[in-house]
């Protein structure tokens, strides 16, 4: 099942929004409490969970549209891909371990777009394809490729740990 996000902490606090959200998932004041007390929420989250995972995600996404109950569907990467959302990052880090989005739809139309090296998954296994540096290996080195950074200027090496120096901003 496919998440709806809503909630008492995160979208309807206005009373009307709040309102329409109860009105909506069937349920009265006196099944809610008070909502502004804390010692509640456990049991509201409880309550929500339950009356959510009683429905479909399309059953709700029917009952909710059109109202101001501050609740909306969590769509999956397919199906923002589906309406045009593009995911890629913002930026590509060129020498990051990873590979980039491969974005094969757009490459079709547009044989200039490709993965790249970079943040983010990408071409091979649509994920990072990287072992990790094991603490205490490669750290300095990794500075030193990505940022220029040299022991004793930029950072020290204290108890094993790199630590970035303060520095003038002037």
């Amino acid at each position: 099942m496919t998440a709806i996000l809503t909630g008492p902490n995160r979208g309807a606090l206005e009373p009307q929004f709040f309102a329409a959200l109860i009105k909506g998932l069937g349920l009265s004041k006196s099944d809610i409490g008070v909502r502004e007390d804390p010692r509640q929420w456990p049991k509201l989250r409880e309550l929500f969970t339950k009356t959510f995972k009683s429905k479909t995600r399309a059953d709700w996404e029917a009952i909710f549209d059109g109202t101001d109950a501050c609740c909306t569907p969590v769509l999956t990467q397919p199906e923002l891909e589906q309406q045009g959302f593009d995911q890629r990052p913002p930026v590509t880090l060129s020498d990051s371990p990873g590979y980039a989005l491969d974005d094969r739809a757009a490459a079709e139309k547009d044989p200039a777009v490709k993965a790249a090296m970079g943040q983010g998954p990408g071409v091979e296994g649509k994920g990072w394809e990287d072992d990790g540096i094991p603490a205490g290996k490669g750290g300095e080195e990794v500075l030193g490729q990505w940022l220029g950074w040299k022991r004793g200027k930029e950072y020290d090496v204290i108890k094993g740990g790199l630590v970035k120096k303060d520095a003038s901003k002037l």
